[in-house]
């Protein structure tokens, strides 16, 4: 298999075998048939090369309770071919793509939004009714109106993080380089999904896979808060944590110039797994695992995302549900170790720990309360060079797949999914607050001076 090259980070079509994760040079048909919905579809021949791929679309079926979208055209030879110039540093500052751009380059990334589509079709779509029950739940209602974001309802809630899911969420509107469905939503950002049989975007679910166990498969994933900017634990802005690690990384030079060990710190009280596995590497020359108090941080033990590069290996460990951590220390070129996640976000199911895999991005302790972890440890540090193309896999993998474009895409995504199967057309109220006056007003009512 080819090898991408250390100058270009992430070449989308710099080899024709490239890795499993890169752009595939295909548009897959059956996709088309599945956003459509009860729209009948005509293709009419598809040749995939200089002359790119042709298709005919018939206009929507007429009995479809479900709005009409735009599907977007595949990408002749020369529009990927334009694609492939671009870089890991420029996806960082790139959020303006068409749906089909987008569509080429991540994806893959779009299973969980495809997967809400699916179940909330099967229910009969999305009903006004339906959004203003969720309404009193979420932390805000947003109607996107003519490529414009509108606030109807806001509740912060925790912090900052509902107005950086706003941000969020607005970056991706205004990049839109083709028109945006209308649609009205809610959406929360508690660390639990609410619970109620109810559409609404949020932070993550239940992992269900091999349980009995039904979660909560009516939550939509979006893209958290820390994909704009999470300042309360001094993380600060997304970008500025990427440029950091990668600058970080660039000091550090070579794979041996990082601590052989395995580090992880954090408050233990959030979820019983953390203090377990500090019970059972406690004592190893090779572990860096330790408790903190929010509290009483003292200077000199503060650990920076950028300080975590310092470490070949890096632990992840859910807190009292998702935790927001992960996406951060995969800027780093470590190899990140995880048990059997409980929660779901957006990304996750790109995590690639199949040992069998030249693509390996992370490493699975699958025995319960990290039972094996010594032995898994062992290995890794037996073997420096599979450690080294694992988390050189893991670095450039999601500085592709987390990209503020892959980001942007995503949550555009999110909205023409929701689109979709929305049963009603969106209408503006009169004291809707467009987003740029929320922004400055931090609400959606003021006094008038």
């Amino acid at each position: 298999m080819s090898k991408l090259s250390e100058e270009s980070a992430i070449g989308l079509l710099e080899v024709e075998d490239g890795p499993a994760w890169s752009p595939k040079k295909r548009f897959v048909l059956s996709d088309l048939r599945s956003q459509l919905g009860n729209t009948r579809l005509r293709i009419a021949a598809g040749v995939l090369g200089v002359f790119g791929l042709c298709y005919t679309l018939l206009s929507p079926s007429k009995s479809s309770s479900f709005n009409a979208i735009k599907i977007p055209l595949p990408l002749n030879a020369t529009e990927m071919a334009s694609l492939s110039k671009l870089t890991a540093e420029s996806l960082a500052y790139q959020r303006a793509f068409t749906d089909a751009e987008c569509d080429y380059l991540f994806g893959d990334l779009y299973e969980e939004s495809t997967r809400s589509k699916q179940f909330w079709k099967a229910k009969g779509g999305i009903t006004q009714d339906l959004v203003d029950q969720a309404q009193p739940l979420s932390n805000a209602r947003v109607i996107i109106k003519d490529g414009q974001l509108y606030i109807r309802h806001f509740n912060n809630g925790l912090f900052t993080r509902a107005y950086a899911q706003l941000a969020l969420i607005n970056e991706a509107v205004i990049s839109a380089k083709d028109p945006l469905p209308d649609v009205d939503f809610t959406f929360a950002v508690h660390d639990w999904p609410h619970g109620e049989v109810l559409p609404m975007w949020e932070l993550t679910r239940e992992n269900t896979t091999g349980t009995n166990n039904e979660g909560t498969p009516q939550s939509w994933m979006m893209p958290d808060y820390g994909f704009f900017a999470w300042p309360e634990p001094g993380v600060g802005a997304y970008t500025a944590v990427m440029r950091k690690t990668q600058e970080k990384e660039q000091k550090l030079g070579s794979w041996d110039a990082k601590t052989k060990q395995i580090f992880w710190k954090g408050a233990f009280w959030v979820n019983g797994l953390r203090e377990k596995l500090y019970r059972k590497v406690e004592g190893k020359p090779w572990a860096d695992i330790s408790d903190m108090n929010w509290g009483d941080r003292p200077a000199e033990t503060k650990k920076n995302i950028d300080d975590h590069c310092q470490y070949k290996y890096l632990a992840h460990i859910e807190g009292g549900s998702s935790s927001g951590r992960l996406k951060y220390i995969q800027g780093c070129r470590s190899v990140i170790v995880i048990h059997p996640l409980r929660w779901v976000q957006h990304f996750h199911h790109l995590i690639n720990t199949n040992p069998d895999s030249p693509e390996q991005n992370a490493i699975l302790v699958p025995g319960e309360e990290w039972d094996g972890v010594e032995e898994i440890m062992q290995g890794l540090m037996n073997d420096e060079a599979k450690a080294e193309k694992i988390a050189t896999n893991s670095y450039h993998f999601w500085r592709y797949w987390n990209s503020p474009a892959a980001t942007a895409c995503y949550t555009r995504k999110m909205i023409r999914d929701w689109a979709e199967i929305q049963t009603f057309k969106p209408q503006l109220q009169y004291e809707d607050a467009a987003y740029p006056s929320f922004d400055l007003m931090r609400a959606t009512r003021w006094d008038i001076h």
